[in-house]
């Protein structure tokens, strides 16, 4: 009898044994799949990515997949593009950084931030990281082993319908094959002027081009005769080019108001060689008096 109770706790030993290890190996499967899959192209545009935890494999840029097995909704993910070179991991490899969007059955449209690592055998596709819903991407830049996605979005308690105006900085790393968040920032001046004068088509830290028609509105008192002056300036605080903002009165209006006036201006420029600058729009001011002067100051990138 002894022996027998031998014999089964050395069967179940060898049980215990077998289960912890297949459980092992399923956990780093598992791990595995959520970073770096194993699936392997020549082209980035072809790789395989970890979207919300699920495998989403491109074929030139594109991969269409149903919702559920029931349902007759698609979900779309798309390359968008904003790519950047640079060696995420220090292998002296040109690795890809890029911007992925991916639309659903409902309204939204979600931006992912996406890296895809050299390696002698083709490009890695990595997890990806939430940038947000029907945000405007900016630039993508690598730099000392980290990737910048540069973007507009809204305030918290904006709703959807409110254009993107929030400029953010988004700062990624590489770290064991996995994409991680390094830092946040937001970028947006600190000078709020919401309250008297809001842009509607033109975020903190956009691309622009000439020329650059913008719309928005502003209080009454920010117009004289109804208008007031724009000015673009370079990174150095040189002046390229002034605009004078008209208010919109096709409704029949006033800018003689307490109220919001729209307005529209139109800024042509030609092409700066400076990588950054400044959009100024100035409270017309026909006292000259300091204490009337007021400005929102919008920072921009050229072309």
């Amino acid at each position: 009898m002894k022996r027998f109770l031998i014999i089964m706790a050395g069967i179940f030993a060898v049980f215990l044994l077998a289960v912890l290890i297949l459980n092992s190996f399923m956990t780093k499967l598992k791990n595995s799949s959520n970073h770096a899959p194993a699936s392997l192209s020549s082209d980035f545009k072809d790789s395989t990515y970890i979207i919300d935890g699920k495998a989403v494999t491109l074929r030139n840029g594109v991969s269409v997949s149903d919702v559920s097995v029931d349902s007759s909704s698609e979900t779309i993910t798309r390359f968008f593009g904003n790519e950047a070179i640079g060696d995420l991991n220090n292998d002296g490899k040109d690795d890809v950084a890029f911007i992925l969007t991916q639309e659903g059955g409902g309204s939204g449209t979600f931006y992912y931030g996406a890296v895809a690592l050299e390696s002698d055998k083709g490009y890695i596709g990595l997890n990806t990281i939430l940038l947000g819903d029907r945000i405007s991407p900016q630039t993508t830049e690598i730099s000392d082993g980290k990737v910048t996605f540069n973007y507009a979005d809204r305030n918290i308690n904006d709703p959807m319908t409110t254009p993107p105006s929030v400029g953010v900085s988004r700062y990624l790393k590489v770290i064991n094959n996995e994409l991680v968040v390094s830092k946040v920032e937001n970028v947006n001046p600190v000078n709020d002027k919401s309250d008297l004068i809001t842009v509607d088509n033109l975020a903190s830290g956009q691309i622009i081009g000439s020329p650059l028609s913008i719309t928005g509105k502003a209080r009454g008192a920010w117009f004289f005769e109804a208008s007031f002056p724009v000015k673009l300036y370079d990174e150095n605080g040189g002046l390229i080019t002034s605009a004078i903002a008209q208010a919109d009165l096709s409704d029949g209006g006033t800018w003689m108001t307490d109220n919001f006036v729209p307005f529209k201006v139109t800024v042509e420029f030609n092409n700066s060689t400076s990588t950054n600058g400044t959009l100024v729009f100035k409270k017309d001011n026909p006292s000259g008096l300091a204490q009337n002067d007021d400005e929102l100051d919008i920072p921009i990138k050229f072309k």
